[in-house]
Formats: C-alpha cells, structure tokens, sequence
C-alpha cells in the first residue's frame, strides 16, 4: 500500500516532468502539490511529538 506521501510525491514527480516539457501552465499544480505535500509531512511530525509524549508519560 502506497502512503499518501509517496502519492503526492509521485504526482510532483510527474508534474515537474509536465513543467519542463509544456511550460508554466502546470505550475500552479506544482504548487498545490508542494503545499500539500509540506502539510501531511508537517501534520506527521506534529503527531510523532504528541505520541512521543504520550509514551512517555505512561511510564
């Protein structure tokens, strides 16, 4: 099962490849893309601190 991450990864990857070839009309999905990306990456290590917490606080 591929992650979300691994998706929008994989859709920039593309992405780029369309910006090279055809031009900027594909850079405001670039864009989007990028910020989603930051988001889930930023929302993940938000989490990972919480469960950090949590674990060691149930000691």
């Amino acid at each position: 099962m591929v992650s979300p991450i691994e998706e929008i990864e994989k859709c920039l990857s593309t992405v780029a490849r369309l910006v090279e070839s055809y031009g900027d009309d594909y850079w405001p999905t670039f864009e989007r893309l990028e910020k989603e990306l930051q988001s889930r990456k930023d929302r993940n290590e938000r989490l990972k601190i919480y469960q950090r917490r949590r674990k060691l606080t149930k000691r």
